[in-house]
């Protein structure tokens, strides 16, 4: 499990657009677009249900990895970034050897 605190979340309505895919069907992960304003911050959540260092999903250009973990059989990544303008983020990849198709 990765556990990330943020400063500064508006209290009454602390995240403002969700967008979720399962099974990409690429080999690096692909994050669907989503709405957010300028200076929101932006998380991107991968689960794989296999192992995988860091390297095999390097971070999307833009964002930083905030978090990681992996076990023989499962693993997990946190990227983030905070945005700097207002409108859809558009897809987002991860970089490296990525894994199987469906994560």
């Amino acid at each position: 499990a990765i556990i990330t605190s943020i400063t500064n979340v508006k209290q009454e309505r602390p995240i403002r657009s969700v967008s979720e895919t399962s099974c990409d069907l690429a080999k690096n992960s692909v994050f669907p677009s989503v709405f957010g304003k300028e200076n929101d911050v932006l998380l991107l959540s991968q689960s794989f249900d296999d192992s995988a260092v860091k390297s095999q999903f390097r971070r999307p250009v833009g964002t930083i990895r905030l978090g990681h973990t992996h076990s023989i059989d499962e693993a997990g990544f946190l990227f983030g970034e905070q945005l700097d303008h207002t409108g859809k983020t558009g897809e987002l990849t991860t970089r490296g050897d990525g894994g199987g198709s469906c994560k």
